[in-house]
């Protein structure tokens, strides 16, 4: 089993991995791998001897495999889906930084939702609360817009609003009219819209 250590003493984060036997592989940020003959010394630690070139290509090999194996599996996952080479980088890269969107492939996710879900999680939204595999790609995007406004999405974040709808509501929202009188989901997305603008209007005079 591969043991992973970080480098403290480095400006530039870096990451050395600890080899079968007296070897460490150091990632450099440039993608540069480096690899040194290590001892330990009397407090218990590991030091660089030297940098080592003649190391058994075996040690390496098993050290690849270790690091690599299980984010080829997570992204197999996202590959049977459909997932462009430039989707799979940023799922990868993603991963990386610690945020893991398989389980939105168990739930039924399709690609194009994923990837709103991956912006939800970068931007550090909310998203188990909100997000739902019967949502629409634009029903998803009309919920992130207004989390990311700040805006109280539980006005509009519910399945019964197809995507117009939940426009009409978000747009009120943001002007600070009292929706419910318009957020029924039997009204169509037009005339919710002539109801919104006619709010705006009254409270535009009553404000003058």
């Amino acid at each position: 089993m591969v043991k992973e250590t970080e480098e403290k003493d480095i400006i530039i984060k870096e990451k050395s991995y600890e080899l079968n036997g007296d070897f460490t592989l150091q990632c450099l940020c440039t993608g540069e791998l480096r690899i040194y003959e290590t001892t330990i010394n009397d407090e218990g630690n590991r030091q660089i001897e030297q940098e080592f070139i003649g190391i058994d290509s075996f040690i390496v090999y098993d050290f690849l495999r270790d690091l690599v194996e299980p984010i080829f599996k997570y992204l197999e996952k996202f590959r049977d889906l459909g997932f462009s080479e430039n989707q799979l980088y940023d799922i990868r890269e993603a991963f990386n930084d610690g945020i893991n969107l398989s389980k939105y492939v168990i739930e039924g996710f399709d690609r194009f939702k994923i990837m709103e879900i991956l912006i939800w999680r970068k931007s550090g939204l909310d998203v188990d609360k909100y997000v739902d595999s019967r949502y629409t790609i634009e029903q998803m995007k009309r919920i992130r817009w207004g989390l990311q406004k700040g805006i109280p999405v539980d006005k509009y974040a519910d399945i019964k609003y197809n995507e117009e709808q939940m426009l009409q509501i978000l747009l009120g929202l943001e002007k600070g009219i009292n929706v419910d009188i318009y957020a029924d989901e039997n009204y169509s997305w037009e005339k919710m819209q002539n109801i919104r603008v006619g709010l705006e209007k009254c409270r535009y005079l009553n404000n003058k």
